[in-house]
């Protein structure tokens, strides 16, 4: 699931205060990845006009004129609410807003879906979200202490798979609270970081038990057939994944997998 932040909206809207113009250009105001849907959006709401394609170049409408932040927001919340689908300005790839919430720094977001047959653009737009994401973990108190923790509890090895590669492992987080993960010894598991993708994808789960784990129907790359019923190594000192840890994992993993039905 891809998203775009709310202060990204601000800096274009500042930027065309100042010329009623902007394009795509390194270091200018759409030159982040998710900048084709930014302006689409923007152009569902009747915000902006593309008067250019190669690079991206929009113009302000009579919509945007003499409105401040405030009220451009909430044009865009009242026209972009959930399940209204949108295309990008040049390759017409058409979305769906998936909903407004805030992510775990706290800055405001709106999630959208790609739809149709663009697989590669989706799957991009995907692996640019798993690197935000590890990135904020990285910056967050108390990461590098969680991580040497987990690491020494299931003594250096992927607890599915038994790898000892150092740098391939990934010190995981299993539960959240309001967005933000949990660093205590319960709450983490010690993976491979394709495995760790997989977790926080919600293509994997744990049994009820905790012993096992549970793969989504909808993976069906074979190279992770193993995946399904795999047992999952104790670690060598320090406690297990609490039961509160996994079963809240269950609950979310589930909701993914109704969300991927309803899309079929």
């Amino acid at each position: 699931m891809a998203r775009v932040e709310m202060r990204w909206f601000t800096q274009v809207f500042q930027q065309l205060r100042e010329n009623e113009r902007a394009s795509r250009h390194l270091g200018g105001p759409l030159s982040f990845p998710e900048s084709s849907h930014l302006v689409g959006m923007l152009v569902k709401a009747d915000l902006v006009a593309v008067v250019g394609q190669n690079p991206i170049q929009i113009s302000v409408t009579s919509s945007f004129q003499n409105k401040n932040d405030e009220a451009l927001v909430n044009k865009l919340k009242n026209v972009l609410s959930e399940g209204v689908k949108f295309s990008t300005p040049v390759k017409k790839a058409e979305s769906q807003i998936t909903g407004w919430t805030f992510n775990s720094m706290g800055d405001e977001v709106v999630g959208y879906r790609m739809l149709g047959s663009n697989t590669y653009e989706r799957d991009a737009e995907d692996e640019v979200e798993r690197t935000k994401h590890q990135a904020e973990i990285s910056r967050r108190p108390g990461q590098t202490e969680f991580s040497e923790r987990i690491r020494r509890n299931y003594g250096g090895r992927c607890a599915i798979t038994g790898c000892k590669t150092a740098a391939a492992l990934q010190a995981a987080h299993v539960r959240t609270i309001d967005g933000a993960d949990l660093n205590a010894s319960e709450n983490g598991i010690l993976l491979r970081s394709d495995i760790h993708a997989l977790l926080d994808a919600f293509q994997i789960t744990f049994e009820a038990g905790g012993a096992k784990l549970k793969k989504s129907r909808y993976l069906t790359d074979k190279t992770y057939a193993f995946l399904d019923g795999a047992k999952i190594r104790k670690p060598v000192e320090g406690g297990q994944l609490s039961h509160q840890s996994i079963t809240d994992h269950r609950k979310r993993f589930e909701a993914a997998e109704c969300k991927k039905q309803s899309r079929k």
